[in-house]
């Protein structure tokens, strides 16, 4: 009996200790070199009936950074939001998601004109990259969502590349003045 019940506490400190181990030893995979999470966009206007415009301009952005931007890796951030209107920590969500970039914007209709903000965030550090505003009539929202989806997608076709050449040229200036 003495025999079973060393054997079984060895057995249990073994696992134990393992168990510890491997639970600290988590490995954390980087961020594709150039890789980007389209966020839902926030409806400002409170009315929920206004949320498939961002909705919209959302899938548009993804569909077009994707094709638009070699080897950009895109993916819609709405899994890592419980709640859309959240307040939004790059840094966690940079994470969640494995991205470099989160592209984040908001909507705001007032009447027959509708505001869209877009603004580029580096999820590891949070710091606002690029940012745009676009203003337009509601009258002809499919010609407003490709007004809007085509800017944004236009300027981060430049804007990506020279935050990625930006940060390698300043990681590679730390790692050499060591």
């Amino acid at each position: 009996m003495g025999t079973v019940l060393g054997g079984l506490t060895g057995y249990w400190t073994t696992y134990k200790a393992l168990n510890d181990w491997i639970s600290r030893r988590q490995v954390v995979m980087p961020a594709p070199r150039l890789s980007i999470a389209v966020l839902p966009f926030e409806n400002l206007s409170g009315d929920p009936a206004q949320d498939y415009f961002g909705d919209a301009v959302v899938e548009n952005l993804t569909t077009d950074l994707s094709v638009n931007i070699p080897a950009l890796v895109v993916i819609t951030g709405g899994s890592a939001l419980t709640d859309r209107n959240q307040r939004i920590d790059p840094k966690r969500i940079g994470q969640e998601l494995n991205v470099r970039y989160l592209l984040l914007g908001s909507v705001l209709r007032s009447a027959e004109q509708l505001r869209i903000n877009a603004r580029l965030v580096d999820a590891e550090n949070g710091e606002q990259l690029w940012a745009d505003r676009v203003d337009g009539s509601a009258a002809d929202l499919l010609k407003l969502q490709d007004q809007v989806t085509s800017r944004i997608s236009s300027s981060l076709q430049f804007t990506l590349p020279i935050a990625w050449m930006r940060k390698t040229q300043m990681t590679t200036t730390t790692l050499l003045s060591m």
